[in-house]
């Protein structure tokens, strides 16, 4: 059976998510983390920008001599894939119970 999560909304997704891509969570070593908006020392979420990248890419990764393929990766793209993992861990690490909204390891 599945049942819907009372406590699971769009609101605290999204207020999360802002939180960790303006704020960051402190890693609790100063030498560790982002140097981006969450600054030194803690880790912060990519929500992805219009930055177009090229890369080539391994037809067959196992395999260093073959051939590679030229694309183009946008940073929305890593956004959405951050997003997404984002939601899965806090689904995997909160649903069973339905009773926290957030990963606490104290």
């Amino acid at each position: 059976h599945t049942f819907q999560s009372f406590k699971y909304t769009f609101e605290g997704f999204w207020r999360n998510w802002k939180r960790m891509i303006e704020i960051g969570i402190p890693t609790g070593n100063t030498g560790v983390g982002s140097g981006g908006v969450g600054g030194t020392g803690k880790f912060v979420l990519f929500a992805g920008d219009d930055t177009e990248r090229q890369m080539d890419v391994d037809l067959d990764p196992r395999n260093s001599q073959a051939e590679k393929r030229p694309i183009t990766v946008y940073g929305y793209e890593y956004g959405l894939a951050n997003m997404a993992a984002f939601l899965s861990q806090v689904m995997v690490d909160g649903i069973y119970d339905d009773a926290c909204d957030e990963l606490s390891e104290q």
